[in-house]
């Protein structure tokens, strides 16, 4: 895909440019972009996600230099119920990255997006939006990463609101689990193509 290519560009010149400096300031770099496999009974759900942040500073005073911006569509080619969920950040909070080991980093992202849920066929669909909390878990094991880096999505919609309900419908109990209050939907799977890249760094 086109938009992974330049992704991928991206990735490396800030690696290099970050990495420049180092020695003065503590750096902190996230990216990502590709597509992921989340199965759901005897079928699989299609996640596209990007995201890309740059803070520059101590982990515990962060400022942004890129804000941090995150976007993904999901979509079931085999639902009876043919939907599309487009979700954007709105409000989106300094990320944090930790490193696992000398291999592995995980990129925590949270915040609000806008959830923009479009059930049917033309003319006789329907859309829902709502603000919804968010939260992403996105593991950098590997360069390349495809078939090993993995990401997981929390979406909070609450309970009484129009969209949850058929979100319960399109997914299921399995991934949507609900409360008096709030529905969350989680999916977690594996990258197939693209890549998720973080670089941080302490400085001096």
């Amino acid at each position: 895909m086109k938009q992974d290519r330049i992704l991928g560009c991206v990735i490396i010149w800030m690696t290099i440019l970050l990495a420049a400096q180092t020695s003065v300031y503590a750096n902190h770099f996230i990216a990502g972009g590709g597509r992921y496999s989340v199965p759901m009974n005897t079928s699989e759900i299609s996640v596209r996600c990007q995201f890309l942040g740059v803070l520059t500073g101590l982990p515990d005073a962060a400022t942004p230099v890129i804000e941090t911006h995150i976007q993904c569509a999901i979509l079931h080619p085999d639902s009876p119920m043919p939907f599309r969920l487009f979700i954007s950040g709105t409000e989106v909070n300094p990320f944090t990255v930790v490193e696992d080991s000398e291999t592995q980093h995980t990129i925590t992202i949270t915040g609000k997006m806008l959830s923009r849920f479009v059930s049917g066929v033309e003319p006789d669909d329907q859309h829902l939006t709502e603000i919804v909390n968010f939260e992403v878990n996105a593991v950098d094991a590997a360069f390349p990463g495809a078939g090993v880096d993995s990401m997981t999505l929390r979406l909070d919609y609450r309970a009484t609101g129009d969209t949850a309900p058929l979100l319960l419908d399109a997914f299921g109990p399995e991934l949507m689990v609900c409360n008096a209050d709030v529905c969350t939907l989680t999916l977690t799977g594996v990258l197939t193509e693209g890549e998720i890249e973080s670089h941080t760094s302490g400085g001096e």
